[in-house]
């Protein structure tokens, strides 16, 4: 097919102008695959499906305005799960997570040993509150036709002395199949994600 070239100033923005054929994006190396927001969430699970496909092979999650409706001497585990085609993937995780704060002399550390899920970190507080919620974050590698390669970071707010409770992590999945979507949740179903916003980006 000839290549056209059209000079931007011939071109008004202002009209519609209809293309046949493929179009491809000049910015096609990263895009958004799933996004949105709950104000008035009821359970301790965020799930996202079909977020993950064979189009890109790295992702980037993002959680975050994280609320929950834990109170200041609950603690629970934050775990992640990944999905394929036939739902839950439930062993082969590992992973070590790195957690201090102010209050601590030493870091704590969250592991997972072949496990049925990743644990992000421990905490005992309120995952964020009113004025500062919490936030997640975690690279996605698919690249090397095995293990799925991860990188995290998890962060809240204790609420008693506002005093920030960082974690950060590495792990992998020894999993091959085709990875769709995944499940974020605490390791008690007492407690619910109340508010959250999410954002899945696909890198080429």
């Amino acid at each position: 097919m000839a290549l056209s070239k059209i000079q931007a100033e011939s071109m008004n923005l202002a009209d519609t102008y209809a293309f046949t054929g493929d179009v491809t994006a000049g910015n096609d190396v990263e895009r958004v695959t799933a996004s949105g927001s709950v104000t008035s969430g009821t359970s301790h699970e965020i799930e996202i499906n079909d977020c993950f496909s064979s189009d890109y092979s790295a992702y980037r999650i993002y959680l975050y305005d994280l609320l929950t409706n834990q109170t200041n001497s609950q603690g629970v585990e934050f775990k992640l799960q990944l999905k394929n085609s036939s739902g839950l993937i439930t062993s082969g995780y590992y992973n070590r997570s790195y957690r201090s704060y102010t209050g601590h002399t030493a870091h704590e550390v969250d592991r997972a040993e072949n496990a049925a899920n990743f644990t992000l970190g421990f905490n005992q507080l309120i995952m964020g509150d009113t004025n500062s919620g919490g936030a997640f974050y975690m690279d996605v590698l698919t690249a090397d036709d095995y293990h799925t390669n991860v990188h995290f970071n998890i962060w809240g707010e204790h609420p008693s002395n506002n005093i920030a409770i960082p974690s950060i992590g590495i792990g992998m999945l020894a999993n091959t199949t085709q990875k769709t979507g995944f499940k974020f949740f605490m390791s008690s179903s007492s407690y619910d994600f109340t508010n959250y916003k999410y954002r899945v980006i696909g890198l080429r």
